[in-house]
């Protein structure tokens, strides 16, 4: 009875707290092979959930590329953060952020390219007041992208976009409890397109805004090196 009504008074302050984690998967096209990229992203949600209403939130991370092959591109990103909740002034939290992806060519033809790519990422809140709402999010993005390539005085620009499949979970802890207030987008299905540039063969970055429920936003900057044999 006590985990019943901790439980309910947990769904209905949950409600009304906005620093949800959410996911922050990386897309972007494939690098050559033995290319190495690293950088920071910043990505803007905002997802129909059945009691959240309005659900909003932003999350940063850091991140890497790798061509491993000519055949495949492997991601991963991290972060650990001091956040606090407008909302909720009193309740501080630390971030961990974690993921990692791979993205493979289907199909090539002169400057284009169908790719598979896949990530998977998830967000915990951990609230370090007494109140305890942790928050948790668990990601996976994957989908079909049609990129193409243009290149002007030495610079580099791709130009992408497909239909994704987009499946978030959102885990609320309420007062620390094992087991977690549950919710998930009724949406699973969206697109997403985008634009990745490389400029002077050391400086990346990324734009492009992934459709499921509402536009999103997702920006990033990196460093790379060439690849190579």
């Amino acid at each position: 009875m006590r985990r019943s009504a901790a439980a309910i008074l947990g769904a209905c302050a949950i409600a009304t707290v906005g620093a949800f984690p959410s996911n922050a998967q990386i897309i972007a096209p494939l690098l050559e092979k033995h290319a190495v990229e690293g950088g920071y992203a910043y990505k803007w949600f905002d997802r129909d959930v059945p009691s959240l209403d309005d659900a909003q939130w932003e999350v940063a991370s850091f991140f890497g590329r790798f061509g491993a092959f000519d055949w495949l591109t492997l991601s991963a990103e991290g972060g650990l953060w001091g956040i606090e909740n407008d909302t909720a002034p009193y309740q501080p939290y630390t971030r961990w952020v974690i993921g990692g992806g791979a993205t493979a060519p289907l199909y090539r033809a002169q400057r284009w390219n169908l790719v598979a790519t896949v990530t998977y990422n998830e967000v915990y809140d951990h609230d370090e007041s007494d109140s305890r709402f942790d928050k948790r999010t668990r990601g996976w993005n994957a989908g079909v992208l049609a990129e193409t390539s243009f290149d002007w005085s030495g610079q580099r620009l791709d130009l992408w976009a497909g239909p994704m499949f987009v499946d978030d979970l959102i885990e609320n802890y309420a007062w620390g409890l094992d087991d977690p207030i549950t919710s998930e987008p009724e949406t699973k299905f969206g697109g997403a397109a985008g634009a990745y540039a490389v400029l002077f063969d050391y400086i990346s970055g990324f734009a492009y805004v992934l459709y499921a429920d509402h536009p999103q936003l997702r920006l990033g900057i990196s460093v790379r090196s060439r690849g190579g044999d």
